[in-house]
């Protein structure tokens, strides 16, 4: 499992989560209860198809419209796909073979897109630097700021370097232990993800290596913006909280490593803007287990037990974003599980 993603709230569409897998590229899920249909599975354009799907985004504002990128290993190339109904059909949005405005080994990766704006999107390919699009992936530049070019590791890495704010305005991040903390938007006329700045002092750790690390952006919350760690040391791993996009983060004390994090639909009452579930080990436990925070992380709650423990690991997490209390769990070799309030 590469990828899952659940879209949000807006724009009506039926899909519950989308995923993204090895060698049969992913699947558009609708049902909790059935597999995809055979129309559900992205389906292939000739010469334009991939072998694995590495990451999805869904546009904040309509969840009809949805970004992929992969890759196909033997060959080492890749593109990019669009949808605009909710990823029933799909169409190439951006191939670095023809793009000009891309480099040819341009695959694979992780994207992100404006919550403000479908056709402002991220994409951070294999082996190169974040390259940005303000119209929809057909004209790309570089974007400044950050020169290295392995923020992802290789096609296998599932860790996720960057995320895209999703309220308010509009900011990408990127993060990678031994790169930093950088942000892009929010000032002085300048288009978001054409330009990061780093921005240092702000209570992360200076790690220069993790296990698993991501950063994840906070639905409702404008500058929330989260950063979690595992592998990186028993002094530092864990997840560290930030409300001002950046500026500072606080580390969560009741956090001892964590491996996957999500946001999904918040608990009744409205006091906080999502639910968090957290793949890690929390309040001391001493073995990875699946919880679940009601207040942004002040207390976990463990929603797993002995007979689910996923087989080899949990490598992709999503919370869905309209049914408070539900999570996507992706796996390597053992499908997608979902976990919710018992009827």
């Amino acid at each position: 499992m590469h990828a899952l993603t659940a879209p949000s709230l807006n724009g009506g569409g039926e899909a519950l989560v989308f995923s993204g897998v090895a060698d049969v590229g992913g699947f558009r899920h609708s049902s909790l209860e059935a597999y995809p249909l055979a129309e559900d599975k992205y389906r292939p354009v000739v010469g334009k198809d991939v072998q694995d799907t590495d990451s999805i985004a869904v546009f904040e504002g309509d969840n009809h419209i949805v970004y992929r990128v992969g890759n196909t290993r033997n060959k080492q190339t890749g593109n990019g796909w669009k949808s605009t109904d909710n990823g029933r059909t799909w169409s190439v949005a951006f191939d670095p073979a023809t793009n000009p405005s891309l480099p040819d080994n341009a695959r694979g990766g992780v994207i992100a897109v404006s919550a403000l704006n479908a056709d402002t999107i991220v994409w951070v390919p294999l082996d190169n630097v974040p390259y940005t699009s303000i119209d929809g992936g057909v004209s790309w530049k570089a974007s400044a700021g950050i020169a290295k070019k392995d923020l992802v590791r290789d096609v296998w890495d599932t860790n996720l370097p960057l995320a895209a704010n999703l309220a308010g305005s509009n900011r990408f991040y990127i993060y990678k232990p031994g790169v930093g903390f950088y942000v892009s938007g929010g000032g002085d006329g300048e288009v978001a993800g054409t330009a990061f700045t780093q921005v240092k002092g702000n209570g992360l750790p200076a790690v220069s290596k993790a296990t698993t690390y991501g950063v994840a952006a906070v639905p409702n919350q404008d500058g929330g913006v989260w950063v979690y760690l595992s592998g990186a040391g028993v002094s530092v791993d864990g997840v560290y909280a930030s409300t001002n996009g950046g500026g500072t983060f606080a580390k969560l004390a009741n956090v001892q490593s964590a491996v996957r994090l999500a946001f999904g639909a918040a608990p009744p009452g409205g006091k906080v803007p999502a639910a968090v579930y957290l793949w890690g080990k929390a309040n001391q436990d001493k073995v990875n287990s699946l919880y679940r925070s009601d207040d942004m992380g002040a207390t976990w709650t463990m929603i797993n037990d002995e007979a689910h423990r996923f087989g080899s690991g949990v490598k992709a997490l999503a919370g869905d974003r309209a049914v408070y209390g539900r999570v996507f769990v992706g796996t390597s070799g053992r499908g997608i599980y979902y976990g919710q309030f018992a009827p």
